[in-house]
């Protein structure tokens, strides 16, 4: 411009001028795009921060009440409880992953043009984020080993109870028998078992230490509930006291049985025997009345017969003993008269 004509100076001058204007335009609206382009980055990432910090804390504050709700110390209540705790335990990748992701986009946050207001919020959220996830990733497998055992535990401890108390139900049963014996041909075959006082007394006792261990180890579980505040239902006290009901029953029913002279057994067999042999009467009057004359050679045999079986079944009843403590053996005796019960049925 300097070295031109004056009138082309002027009009390059004018050019000049002109092109310098569009370049500032251009560079202020550049200027302006990108601060505002930086400035949806910035919104986009607060968004996100939001966003992920919200849905982790609500999926906190859900695991803490799994994890602080009352348990009941019974079989459902465990195992739900247990599904619960590994269904949390299969998101903790996942809950990983947005958990890294949402303290890197704190961290970038506080390097911003914020205000200081703003930066203070985003520390104290980002710190009781990381205690309360932290806290929570470690107690859920924590958790479910308790859980595990407890349910052990319970199921262990209820077998005892229903071993125990099939052993009582069953000796209670035939105690009772004897104070009271009844018909030769009863249905349960109890009042033709003849209990020896001894092995019984013996049997009784061998089973005091496991009715001992019961009521101690319900008592260490009532302690260890209370510590952990886990609630035991009713269900369980009333299995102890049914169970020391038949106990102290059981040993006042041991305690008055009385040895079995031969004079006695003598007596008892016989009123059998004679029951036995009024019912194949009853049977074999009925067959004559019904079978025709020339069917006596076949009524004789089966008279026969029948007096062979009864005779059998007379030595059984004087050697018949069983003893109470012997859950084998009474269902032995029990099949034993069961099966006569059933041949006398054939008989007929």
């Amino acid at each position: 411009v300097r070295h031109s004509a004056a009138i082309d100076a002027s009009v390059l001058q004018e050019k000049v001028e002109i092109l310098n204007e569009r370049w500032k335009v251009v560079c202020a609206t550049v200027f302006e795009r990108n601060d505002r382009f930086d400035s949806d980055i910035s919104s986009v990432r607060t968004s996100e921060f939001t966003e992920d910090m919200d849905e982790l804390f609500f999926w906190i504050d859900d695991t803490e009440t799994i994890l602080t709700n009352f348990i009941t110390f019974e079989e459902d209540s465990l195992e739900e409880m247990l599904d619960k705790l590994k269904d949390r335990e299969d998101e903790i990748d996942a809950r990983q992953q947005t958990f890294n992701a949402v303290l890197r986009n704190g961290q970038a946050m506080l390097k911003q043009d914020i205000s200081l207001e703003d930066k203070d919020n985003i520390k104290k959220d980002l710190e009781n984020l990381q205690t309360r996830f932290n806290k929570v990733i470690k107690d859920i497998p924590v958790n479910i080993k308790l859980s595990e055992r407890r349910l052990h535990k319970l199921r262990t401890f209820q077998l005892e109870i229903d071993e125990i108390r099939s052993w009582l139900s069953t000796t209670k049963t035939i105690l009772e028998s004897q104070q009271s014996p009844g018909s030769a041909t009863s249905a349960d075959g109890n009042d033709s078992v003849v209990v020896d006082p001894l092995t019984t007394h013996a049997a009784i006792e061998a089973r005091r230490s496991s009715i001992e261990s019961i009521n101690n180890e319900y008592g260490l579980l009532m302690e260890e509930c209370a510590e952990q505040e886990v609630i035991i239902p009713d269900s369980v006290q009333q299995q102890i006291n049914k169970l020391n009901s038949d106990w102290e029953i059981i040993q006042r029913l041991a305690a008055d049985i009385k040895p079995i002279t031969e004079e006695k057994m003598e007596v008892m067999t016989q009123v059998k025997a004679e029951a036995l042999h009024t019912e194949i009467q009853r049977v074999t009057i009925e067959t004559v009345q019904t079978e025709s004359s020339s069917h006596m050679p076949d009524f004789e045999k089966s008279i026969a017969e029948l007096r062979d079986w009864l005779t059998l079944l007379e030595r059984m009843l004087k050697s018949q003993r069983v003893t109470v403590g012997d859950i084998k053996d009474i269902e032995s005796m029990k099949q034993k008269e069961m099966t006569v019960l059933q041949d006398m049925a054939t008989k007929r």
